[in-house]
């Protein structure tokens, strides 16, 4: 798999869209990076970071099967 094909299949989610995605403010994104309970960001340049869409799929998906249990 190529860089470019690895980027279409996983696209990075600024935190405005993650903002909206996951219903958190950035404030709670951050503070709940930094206790190890939400995906870590990937520096995209300086003074810009993103998630990984699977990452955010993955951390809905199990406070979803948190919930169910």
């Amino acid at each position: 798999m190529t860089v470019e094909s690895m980027n279409d299949a996983d696209p990075i989610l600024g935190v405005d869209k993650v903002e909206r995605d996951v219903g958190l403010s950035r404030t709670t994104i951050w503070r709940e990076c930094h206790r190890g309970r939400f995906p870590k960001p990937v520096k995209i340049s300086p003074g810009r970071i993103g998630w990984f869409n699977s990452e955010i799929k993955a951390w809905k998906a199990a406070l979803a099967a948190a919930r169910a249990a």
